[in-house]
């Protein structure tokens, strides 16, 4: 039996169309089982091109994926029940940019998690969770 390899591109093309039409964090897991004859080893290489053309980004604190749709974006993560999402805030990165000129950088492009508790959880506990949000800002350079 003759083995068919796909085309780099062509797995690129359709991981990034099931992440589109997910419109949440997944995982390489998730997105291999949403494609046929496609393994998770294919779509983390996959993952690995996307991000490095700008395409993907990746939540580390909850090893998700999702589409890059701004050059600064901050993704809420419940530590929860693993919910997510994402928003940009023009005054966080505008603070980030004066903070970085005073050190002498100039911000190009900026991905803040902030490992937080939603309002459902919240609300299925009935009270706020009493510790303290950790807060990773990851920055990429090109």
């Amino acid at each position: 039996m003759m083995t068919v390899r796909r085309k780099p591109y062509s797995t690129d093309h359709n991981v990034l169309n099931v992440m589109e039409s997910k419109k949440r964090p997944l995982s390489a897991y998730q997105i291999a089982d949403a494609l046929t004859r496609i393994t998770h080893t294919q779509v983390y290489r996959a993952l690995d091109r996307l991000i490095l053309a700008g395409s993907v980004r990746k939540i580390t604190s909850c090893n998700h994926f999702v589409t890059a749709s701004a050059a600064h974006e901050i993704a809420m993560v419940c530590k929860r029940c693993g919910y997510c999402e994402l928003r940009q805030n023009d005054a966080a990165f505008s603070a980030l940019g004066t903070l970085c000129a005073a050190q002498g950088f100039t911000v190009r492009e900026a991905f803040i998690e902030i490992s937080a508790i939603c309002s459902n959880c919240v609300e299925a506990d009935g009270k706020l969770c009493s510790t303290t949000p950790n807060k990773t800002e990851t920055i990429s350079h090109d």
